[in-house]
């Protein structure tokens, strides 16, 4: 229990919240590429500098799943705890009956 709240407390949070915030600064830092006169260097730049940054939130979303795949793990091993520690018999309970 104590690893899964670890895992979803100092990874899954902060991985999750950095791709969300990478993602929100990306929609909100786009401008818009007609306000100044096109030139074929200048579409390069932008194509260039938007493919870096998609690269940049695809690798971070990546590292995101790979987190969420740690915490599905540890959410598995408190579950599989949970059934067995349910399915058994306490030595501590005796039943008078």
């Amino acid at each position: 229990m104590q690893n899964l709240s670890l895992t979803l407390a100092n990874n899954l949070i902060p991985a999750l919240t950095t791709v969300v915030q990478f993602y929100v600064q990306f929609a909100a830092g786009q401008s818009d590429p007609f306000a100044e006169a096109m030139t074929k260097d200048r579409l390069t730049a932008i194509v260039a500098s938007r493919q870096d940054q998609l690269i940049q939130g695809s690798n971070l979303a990546k590292a995101a799943e790979q987190v969420f795949i740690q915490f599905q793990g540890a959410s598995q091993l408190v579950i599989d705890n949970v059934r067995f520690r349910s399915s058994t018999p306490s030595s501590s309970f005796i039943n008078p009956f």
